[in-house]
């Protein structure tokens, strides 16, 4: 069996694995601003405490949950607002949703990439020189288009011969946006919890 054809059975049994527990664990409940309100206090009491830990597990969370191609970032930057501030849940958002997309670009990179620009080398080879000089454009045109998931975008990217450094760059300013707006939105559920 060749080796892409191995990594394609990984990946859909990894994502029915994981559409099984999103289903079937009822994930979604605890992604909702509503159930943050309910343990408020519990949950600021414990970040106040533990800024740094509850920081890393915010991190650790929303990395995982946007490797697993779950519908969740939007939610995660939210909560982050809610939980940190703006300031600090962007900058945390921020900083996973680099690490996830970096993950997914390098694996859909090593997994079909390189045997997706090996097999139709020549029928790609207009648009590799294109990309070569209008990649960072593309990119960063494509990443604030906020109707196309992040997810699809590195995979796709993952397919093409752009570079780590431009990727970075273009996800890092394409994502700044939607990270300030809607850390913003979730701190102002938190101020309007507060004031209640």
């Amino acid at each position: 069996m060749k080796p892409v054809y191995r990594n394609l059975i990984f990946l859909c049994l990894f994502f029915m694995s994981i559409a099984s527990l999103w289903y079937f664990g009822n994930l979604r409940a605890y992604l909702r601003i509503e159930t943050l309100q309910q343990h408020q206090e519990f949950i600021c009491t414990t970040i106040n405490h533990y800024p740094i830990s509850s920081a890393l597990l915010y991190i650790l969370t929303f990395y995982v949950l946007t490797i697993s191609a779950l519908p969740t970032t939007l939610a995660m930057i939210t909560i982050g607002g809610f939980l940190f501030g703006w300031q600090l849940g962007s900058s945390y958002a921020l900083i996973a949703m680099l690490m996830s997309s970096m993950t997914v670009f390098i694996a859909s990179q090593k997994m079909f990439g390189v045997y997706f620009q090996r097999k139709y080398h020549h029928e790609l080879k207009k648009f590799n020189q294109l990309m070569d000089h209008y990649g960072f454009y593309y990119l960063l045109f494509i990443r604030t288009i906020p109707l196309i998931p992040f997810f699809i975008i590195n995979i796709c990217a993952g397919l093409t011969q752009i570079d780590k450094k431009t990727f970075i760059i273009t996800t890092a300013i394409g994502a700044l946006p939607t990270v300030l707006i809607c850390s913003y939105l979730g701190s102002q559920c938190a101020s309007l919890v507060v004031n209640l």
